[in-house]
């Protein structure tokens, strides 16, 4: 969770590159202690606060590890927070592809 805060704050002040490192080692860490969810959270939340600063690509990828991380989630709010980013990224990735025909 302190990688996590760190992120969030390093984005308020415009630090996105330190951002996404905290974000991502929050992650991994989880993922290495068999927390999915601490794990899904902590790419959820850096989607939320960095994802205009990511590439289609990357998007795409943190999209999936986020359906398979929480996949089995309970807690309603992550489920709602999930959908919503998926509809998202799902609408930007093909008109993506409608501008590369």
């Amino acid at each position: 969770e302190a990688l996590t805060t760190n992120g969030v704050i390093a984005c308020k002040v415009g630090r996105f590159n330190e951002a996404k490192k905290s974000f991502e080692a929050a992650y991994k860490i989880s993922e290495r202690c068999s927390d999915n969810e601490g794990a899904g959270l902590a790419l959820l939340i850096m989607f939320e606060e960095i994802g205009d600063h990511l590439e289609q690509l990357e998007k795409v990828q943190v999209a999936e590890k986020l359906k398979r991380l929480l996949a089995s989630t309970q807690k309603t709010a992550l489920q709602t927070r999930l959908l919503k980013l998926l509809t998202e990224t799902t609408s930007e990735s093909a008109g993506a592809e409608s501008n590369e025909k």
